[in-house]
Parts: structure tokens; C-alpha cells; sequence
């Protein structure tokens, strides 16, 4: 059996990786050594490990390496942390081949450690833009440290064959945690509520709100977006940040936003079902989080995105950007809000893909030479 690791370090790749494992499971040339690391380990983001748990996924490492800190030094640190004891694990014993999904600088310990054992890597979701995060650069340093890459889509495709990288190695595929979304979500609205302590009276918005990495206006933003949350009202189900520089202002201050208002609650976080579930359901989503830019368009669900985190990314027209000043949530939230924009999303298409990712990710996975001529790459001129 061809030994494939897979990594998972937080919430934002587990739905991602939830769906790859799924299908590698159904192989019969594969197994999956899971790797279990950064956020989901941090009591801070909610110690998430338990989630992949409950799913009944066998987990082969668990590897501590995220400071109990959001200061820069302590990120940088556990980058450093995370090299060292991913490296023990290689030392140990190595996977035929690496799985990598997105863009968190945590991985840059994984691709460092794996260098060394010529550990061929697969990266999912790159190619993609994320100018007002250091995840776009980090993305990009990933590409270049891998073998074989999964974007979602063509143009994704076509920026990774930009930086240097053979057409042979690229395989627009889409994300495969849509590959989810063919069944439908599985809580009902009671359930959700039941779970959560609260009433999903109408309209419900869900809310992510994450430092902005490339800029010191975290606690700004985040004072402004609570600002117009204040004047209207919605019920509101708030998630944490991750785990970046600036976490801890901003879940100080939603926290304080949510123990004040009845008609909102503050998890760390929701788990796949009831994430899913809840997407279902609501009638908006409001912040900076990647899946509003993902996953929310598979709901046709209205998504006001603020600030510049995810400038540059693909959208489809369920998203209405924001300026990170109150007024201006407050106009675009009325309109993501408004029954006929709801109505315009009918029928609306996913650039993200398809739904079936993950199969097409296992049937090349399968088939890949692993060889001197995959671990050696050429650079391609771009003429």
C-alpha cells in the first residue's frame, strides 16, 4: 500500500482534508497516515483534534507546535517548533508522499522537515490570491516546495504554471470540501439551535472575523464591524479567528459583543456538520473568512466580506465587499439582507468546484510515478 500523509492544522483545512480522507479510504492502493497539528491542538482555537475524532478518523501523530501566544515572536517560534518536531516524525518514519492543503505558515514546518527526507509533497488550493494576508505569500513559498499541486480551478492552474512550475505537475480538480456539499447537511434548524444555546429568530448571520496579517488595523476593523452589528438586528452566531497575530484582541472584543447582546452567541467552533448545517440556514454571512469565498456560494448565501483579507480572490456574486467602516457594513449587510438579492442568487455556480475533488485527487495519487524525475523539478520560463 502506498503510504500517503496527509496534514491538517486547523478548522479552515479540515473540511478540505475531511472529504480527501474519506476518498483515500476508499482506496485499494492507499493508506492515509494523518498528521494532527497547530490549531487543533490549541485550546485557544477550541481544541478542534476532537472533531476529527468523533468523525473516527485513526490518527497517527499528533504534533504540538503552536505557541500559547498571538504575538509575532511566538508565531515565528512555532514555525520553528513545528520543523524540529516534524522532523522527529519523519525521523521515525516516512510517508511515500505528502499532502498539504492551502496556506497557513504552519506548513512551512511541514514542506522544511520533509525536504530533507525528499518526501515528495502534493499542495491543495494553490495558485490563489489573498493580498491582505501573509497566507498569500506563504501559498505561494508552498508551491514552490511541492511536487504536485490541486487547484481548484483553471486560472488557479495557470498562475502556479507562472511561477516556475511543469503543466504536467498541476491538476485543476476544485475543492474538494465541497465534495461535503453533494449531501445535504444533516441538523435542522432546531437541532442547530438546541446545540447552541440559542433562537435562530430571523434574519441569522453568521460571523468569522480574522486578523488582517498584512496590516496593524486588526482591533480597527473589528471595532468598526461591531459597530454596525450594534444597529441591527439579527441573531448572531460568532466563530473565533485563527490563530494569527491580533487573534486575541479581536476575540476579546466579540466576546464582550456577544455576553452583552442576548440574540448572539461566541463559539470557538461550530464542527462540519453544524457549520454546514447553520450555512443552510442562515440568511447572511459577515466578515473576512475564506469561506465566505469558498463554501457560501453552494448555499447561494449573501456574504459581506470587509476589508482587503481576501483581495484578490475569485468571487462569485453572492459576495459584496466592504470598506472596514461601519456605515459601510451597515449598507452592505442591508443589501446581502434584502430578500430580492437572496432571490437574484437562484441557480448560482461555485467557481470552486464541482463536488468531485477528492476522487480526482486519489486517481492520480494512485497512478504518480514517485521517482527521481517527480522530487527533481525543472524551472519553466514563462515565454
Amino acid at each position: 500500500m502506498r503510504k500517503i500523509g496527509l496534514v491538517t492544522v486547523g478548522r479552515s483545512d479540515y473540511g478540505t482534508c475531511r472529504c480527501f480522507l474519506k476518498a483515500l479510504g476508499q482506496s485499494e492502493s492507499c493508506e492515509a497516515w494523518l498528521y494532527v497539528a497547530g490549531a487543533h491542538l490549541s485550546e485557544l482555537s477550541g481544541n478542534t483534534v476532537s472533531e476529527i475524532e468523533a468523525d473516527g478518523f485513526e490518527i497517527r501523530e499528533r504534533v504540538e507546535m503552536v505557541a500559547a501566544s498571538d504575538r509575532p515572536g511566538a508565531i515565528a517560534a512555532s514555525v520553528g517548533v513545528g520543523t524540529l518536531r516534524f522532523a522527529e516524525r519523519f525521523e521515525k518514519e516516512v510517508p511515500d508522499l505528502l499532502v498539504i492543503v492551502g496556506d497557513r505558515s504552519e506548513l512551512l514546518a511541514v514542506v522544511t522537515a520533509a525536504l530533507p527526507f525528499r518526501i515528495p509533497v502534493a499542495h491543495l488550493s494553490g495558485g490563489e490570491i489573498s493580498e491582505g494576508a501573509t497566507d498569500d505569500m506563504v501559498r505561494h513559498a508552498l508551491t514552490k516546495m511541492s511536487h504536485l499541486h490541486f487547484p481548484t480551478n483553471e486560472e488557479h492552474g495557470a498562475r502556479i504554471c507562472q511561477l516556475g512550475e511543469e503543466s504536467r505537475r498541476v491538476f485543476p480538480v476544485g475543492d474538494p470540501a465541497l465534495d461535503r456539499l453533494r449531501q445535504p447537511p444533516g441538523m435542522t434548524r432546531a437541532e442547530i439551535a438546541d446545540s447552541l444555546g440559542i433562537e435562530l429568530q430571523e434574519p441569522v448571520v453568521v460571523v468569522t472575523h480574522h486578523p488582517v496579517t498584512q496590516g496593524e488595523e486588526s482591533e480597527e476593523e473589528v471595532g468598526e464591524l461591531i459597530a454596525a452589528m450594534s444597529v441591527i438586528e439579527a441573531t448572531w452566531i460568532i466563530t473565533f479567528p485563527n490563530a494569527d497575530r491580533g487573534a486575541q484582541g479581536i476575540i476579546d472584543r466579540l466576546g464582550e459583543f456577544a455576553e452583552e447582546n442576548e440574540r448572539a452567541v461566541f463559539v470557538p467552533s461550530l464542527g462540519q456538520e453544524r457549520y454546514y448545517s447553520l450555512l443552510g440556514q442562515a440568511d447572511a454571512m459577515l466578515g473576512n473568512s475564506s469561506s465566505g469565498i469558498w463554501e457560501s456560494a453552494s448555499f447561494e448565501l449573501p456574504v459581506v466580506n470587509v476589508g482587503d483579507r481576501q483581495k484578490g480572490r475569485m468571487r462569485a456574486e453572492n459576495v459584496l465587499d466592504s470598506e472596514p467602516q461601519r456605515k459601510a457594513i451597515e449598507r452592505q449587510l442591508g443589501k446581502a439582507l434584502d430578500p430580492d438579492f437572496r432571490a437574484s442568487l437562484a441557480g448560482l455556480k461555485n467557481p470552486y468546484g464541482d463536488g468531485d475533488a477528492a476522487e480526482r485527487i486519489v486517481e492520480v495519487l494512485e497512478k504518480v510515478v514517485i521517482d527521481e524525475s517527480l522530487l527533481r523539478k525543472p524551472f519553466v520560463d514563462v515565454k
